[in-house]
């Protein structure tokens, strides 16, 4: 159903990558050249005095071997003793794979390749950002739900015609509680929370009136587990409104691979409810879904199946309209050793042409968030993207950053690094300043243990990147050595007429909290 003017992976790689996709969604990359698992070998240790006698050592030789599959790594990614880990990992998911096509180089002269130009240690700058003076912090008491560990995302829900109204969805990874939160119309700072049901593990919501009723109604995509296995216990729900506050749980489709986002649109411009759906997988399973709604009553939705990307690792797939002909386009983020953003062009009758948007230079990119939006404003869309994902290894690159992906009219799009962030796991755009131009929040998530390896200050936890001139950017950071958000969103909180910064609580150890944090905007 889709055509491509590009050609796209054919098999999924062997080196890199444990990953949380959209927000704490653990996964690990495998290699395969067929649809199987091969043998369960997790245990297997693979060690230079193991390599076969007659295994080539030349340089040729672990090139190929190392980019059947994907680019070639990078030596600098990781410092010489990280690089034991990661090689020993190739070998193995290679043999667990099954695969048996290719010349496996000798493990020594493999180790030796890659560590020859790794640095001793990956070395941290520290940020060049004065602290923000445009922002307050302000915490929330979230009444009703006492326990946030893992928010995972958060979407705006905001029913109500008050100008002061703040409500929105929200997913607990860990918890598995799916909740509608209002801010308390009678106090500024509390939050009530009404948990809608509990899932397995649900990493993102989308409030869309999915039965055509005119209520509000949840689609949540749930992984299933929260550690990744090739199991298949994803779940695609929909929360059904029933006008009367409360909301029945329905399964749309069991058994998929760990299913990390759901985006709602009108493909066929029939007039009723689509979905893209990323299902993340592991290292076989895994695709992006284009779901057709062909309900016959609003009691029984039923969607028709159709596979979008075949490729594992799709972490988001934004929807909008690139090319201004009525009909809603799809961006992906595809991750694990892919590391690619592309553009499907709708052009009607559930046929789509792709292309290229980016693809990231090295396979341990770890990319963690898309946005599309006319970043530069010029009247076309742009995409801000983020690789900041530290799960594979839980170690914190110095390469990870905020990047612009400028839409000049022509395939790839232009590329830009707006601003280094070690472990960024999310960045959103507004007028946060209010002077016509574009700027951006993000925020990041590290572990502890990692943080105190290094200086204080080495890390930013939350920051701002103010829009100057000639797009250039000026960061502005509210929080330093405490990176414990995987989400954020943009909104009025007090209805002044600025964007405030919602972020929400999420850390490696599973710490539990009570409040969500707000920085209150003081431009207006």
């Amino acid at each position: 159903m889709s055509t491509s003017s590009q050609q796209s992976l054919p098999r999924i790689g062997r080196l890199i990558r444990h990953f949380v996709a959209g927000a704490l969604l653990f996964s690990w990359t495998g290699c395969d050249h067929q649809d199987h698992r091969g043998p369960d070998i997790s245990a297997l240790t693979i060690s230079p005095s193991g390599s076969r006698p007659d295994a080539p050592t030349d340089d040729l030789a672990i090139i190929a071997f190392c980019t059947d599959c994907h680019l070639l790594p990078a030596s600098r990614r990781f410092d010489k003793q990280r690089w034991l880990d990661e090689v020993e990992q190739g070998f193995r998911l290679y043999a667990k794979s099954g695969r048996d096509d290719l010349i496996e180089p000798d493990f020594g002269a493999t180790l030796a390749f890659f560590r020859k130009d790794a640095p001793e240690k990956l070395i941290f700058e520290k940020p060049d950002s004065p602290p923000d003076s445009l922002f307050v912090k302000q915490q929330l008491k979230v009444d009703g739900q006492p326990e946030l560990i893992a928010i995972s995302h958060i979407a705006n829900a905001n029913v109500s015609q008050a100008p002061d109204s703040v409500q929105f969805a929200m997913t607990d990874i860990w918890s598995g509680k799916v909740s509608l939160v209002q801010k308390d119309p009678d106090d500024p700072t509390r939050l009530l929370s009404n948990v809608l049901t509990t899932v397995s593990h649900p990493a993102h919501v989308e409030p869309v009136d999915l039965d055509g009723d005119q209520d509000l109604d949840l689609i949540v995509a749930d992984v299933g587990k929260f550690y990744p296995d090739e199991s298949t216990e994803g779940t695609l729900w929909m929360l059904r409104n029933q006008g009367d506050g409360t909301f029945q749980r329905h399964p749309l489709k069991l058994g998929l691979a760990r299913t990390a986002n759901v985006r709602p649109l009108d493909h066929d411009g029939d007039g009723d409810i689509d979905l893209v759906v990323s299902d993340f997988g592991l290292h076989v399973h895994g695709s992006i879904y284009l779901l057709t709604n062909e309900s016959v009553s609003a009691d029984e939705p039923m969607f028709h199946w159709d596979v979008l990307d075949k490729r594992p690792g799709a972490i988001d797939t934004p929807i909008a309209d690139f090319n201004h002909d009525g009909r809603p386009d799809i961006v992906t983020l595809v991750s694990q050793h892919h590391e690619v953003v592309d553009l499907h062009l709708n052009l009607g009758d559930g046929k789509f042409e792709s292309h290229e948007l980016f693809r990231a230079p090295d396979p341990s990119y770890g990319s963690s968030s898309l946005e599309v939006v006319d970043f530069d404003a010029d009247g076309d869309l742009d995409v801000v993207l983020t690789n900041g994902d530290t799960f594979d290894d839980f170690l914190a690159k110095p390469y990870h950053a905020i990047h612009w992906l400028e839409n000049r009219g022509e395939y790839p799009f232009q590329h830009h690094q707006i601003a280094t962030m070690p472990g960024v796991y999310c960045a959103r755009t507004g007028d946060l300043d209010l002077d016509g131009d574009l700027d951006i929040a993000a925020v990041s998530l590290l572990g502890h243990s990692e943080i105190d390896k290094h200086p204080p200050g080495t890390f930013q936890g939350v920051i701002w990147l103010e829009q100057t001139e000639n797009h250039q950017f000026q960061p502005h950071h509210m929080e330093l050595n405490r990176c414990d958000a995987a989400t954020c969103h943009l909104l009025d909180w007090d209805a002044d007429g600025d964007l405030d910064i919602l972020v929400p609580p999420a850390n490696y150890d599973h710490r539990v909290s009570s409040e969500i944090a707000v920085y209150i905007n003081q431009t207006r």
